[in-house]
């Protein structure tokens, strides 16, 4: 995405806006009317935002993403190979201002309709899970008085008319923290909001014609009426939402409740080149607690400790990953506090935790196995509830893929391909590289420009475009306000130092968020603007549930 920013700034610096001639203004929509609550009916997401024991389970969403993604309209141009990830919008509606660059998909906009079309559902069911936006303009890289529209159901009187720039700093409810706001300058918000037939999402009263808009919007369908959105949550949503955020703002705390402790903080002796048994359990039950307190000392031979977790009666473990690349310490041991994988300092020790729930139906066992040469002391804890998710309920695993020094025909990156029915529900990121002669304004961050594209079932159609890297992790613009801790995303490296690029970031899609699939899902992320040799690395650990 935040190559574009190099295009808008370019464009400014040149001249161009006169040549293009985008100068004209429309008229500001007027006031919204007010918005009637209708009867709290029909399934609530936040039953799924606030269910931390049923993050394994299958729900049937179909997925659909809307984005500013590139639509072509300036590759092969003057202005660069593509990118341009900001102002493409499904419709324009009503005299609005021209902003820079300015595309649009053609979708018929309704009478009466005003404003810059971001998403649309007619005729289904279902919620907006997260909204992600960023904006470059005269404001710099904050929102002015750019607002937010949304209509649910209900096409007369918006359910959400509020400022962007209120919607960064998470000042009005419910798009507040720990669930709505600022992320390194990408604005937030994973507030769900609930329609029953009729969806739509505007951006009105950009701050000026210059300005470049980028967006996300995610929805879930479902084959079930879903409660139409109400801003004053009804009393059972607010109880729920009360339950959920002391946990989603205390990072680095278990959000796991129920399980009882079958090893505190237990020695052990990681012997050098054999598999240590740290946990064995015949029968079933959910784990929800793994935590491994490792010597100052021993960070250097992380890469040579993999711990494996092996699932009921299967004959190879569902995770076998070195510590570095499952906890995403691959450029250092660099302490975070995430929701559910974290890496924490406490006195000469490092402590590294996993608290996704781990459902197994028969089988559980957690092995380290040292491929080093010195035996390394560790401290192990383990936490095991009794109780199983609802079906059908997965049993976590985790690939990795890496590309490394790819050619110009090497164009993408494989972040996940999988098979069979299941749900992801994350990914950590590593990125190394440097700038490149074939970009007109290079910096070694231009690693963070590739954008995603998820295919779910094989529904190309419907695949899930992205406008850059940063923006998988809710930053913007090569995370400019440095690395962060959230719910669903964080940053602990970003810098280019020496001419050389670097970022390890993650996003986690759970709790409302998940990523549910039936046959197949396929993550790819391309390499870059149109240079893939400007990448030493590119490494991506994915977590998902397999469902038998």
């Amino acid at each position: 995405m935040t190559g574009a920013r190099w295009i808008l700034l370019g464009a400014l610096a040149a001249g161009v806006l006169v040549a293009i001639g985008l100068g004209t203004s429309g008229e500001r929509p007027p006031p919204s009317p007010p918005y009637t609550c209708p009867e709290a009916t029909g399934f609530d997401p936040w039953t799924l935002v606030a269910d931390v024991a049923g993050i394994p389970t299958h729900r049937g969403h179909e997925i659909r993403r809307f984005s500013s993604y590139d639509r072509g309209a300036i590759a092969n141009t003057f202005l660069g190979p593509g990118n341009k990830d900001f102002n493409n919008f499904l419709a324009v509606c009503g005299p609005q201002t021209r902003l820079l660059l300015q595309d649009h998909d053609g979708v018929a906009c309704e009478d009466g309709a005003q404003g810059y079309l971001l998403a649309k559902v007619a005729g289904r069911s279902g919620y907006v899970s997260r909204m992600w936006f960023g904006a470059l303009g005269l404001a710099g890289m904050r929102f002015a008085g750019e607002r937010l529209v949304i209509f649910t159901d209900d096409l007369e009187a918006p359910s959400v008319d509020i400022a962007l720039a209120d919607l960064d700093a998470g000042t009005v409810e419910p798009f507040t923290e720990p669930f709505a706001g600022d992320r390194s300058r990408g604005t937030v918000s994973y507030v769900p909001i609930g329609f029953k037939h009729d969806l739509r999402v505007y951006l009105r009263r950009p701050l000026s014609f210059v300005e470049g808009f980028y967006y996300h919007v995610d929805v879930h369908l479902l084959d079930e009426p879903v409660r139409t959105f109400c801003p004053a949550l009804p009393a059972d949503s607010a109880a729920l939402r009360a339950e959920i955020a002391p946990k989603l703002a205390a990072l680095g705390a278990n959000p796991n409740q129920g399980f009882a402790l079958a090893r505190d903080d237990a020695p052990v002796a990681l012997a050098a080149g054999a598999e240590t048994m740290l946990f064995d359990h015949a029968g079933a039950g959910t784990l929800e607690t793994l935590e491994i307190a490792l010597p100052e000392g021993s960070i250097a031979s992380w890469n040579a400790l993999r711990l494996r977790l092996t699932w009921d009666e299967d004959a190879a473990p569902g995770i076998d990953l070195p510590l570095d690349q499952l906890f995403g310490l691959e450029l250092g041991a660099v302490p975070y506090q995430g929701l559910f994988l974290g890496h924490r300092v406490e006195g000469a020790e490092r402590r590294l935790y996993v608290y996704l729930p781990m459902p197994f139906r028969s089988h559980a066992r957690v092995a380290i196995a040292n491929q080093g040469a010195a035996e390394v002391p560790a401290r192990v804890t383990v936490g095991l509830d009794a109780a199983l998710p609802p079906e059908p309920f997965g049993e976590l695993r985790a690939v990795r893929h890496e590309t490394v020094n790819p050619s110009e025909e090497t164009p993408l990156h494989l972040v996940a391909d999988l098979r069979g029915r299941g749900v992801f529900v994350g990914a950590l990121f590593t990125l190394v590289g440097h700038g490149s002669s074939k970009v007109i304004w290079s910096t070694p961050l231009n690693i963070l420009e590739g954008d995603p594209r998820i295919t779910i079932d094989g529904d190309g159609a419907h695949a899930l475009r992205g406008t850059g890297s940063e923006e998988i992790a809710d930053g913007a613009f090569y995370f400019n306000g440095g690395p962060f801790a959230s719910s669903f995303a964080l940053a602990t490296v970003v810098d280019d130092a020496g001419g050389t690029g670097r970022a390890a970031f993650q996003r986690w899609n759970l709790l409302g968020d998940a990523l549910d699939y039936d046959v197949s899902f396929r993550y790819d992320a391309e390499l870059g603007i149109a240079d893939p040799r400007s990448f030493e690395r590119y490494a991506t650990v994915s977590f998902y549930y397999a469902v038998p």
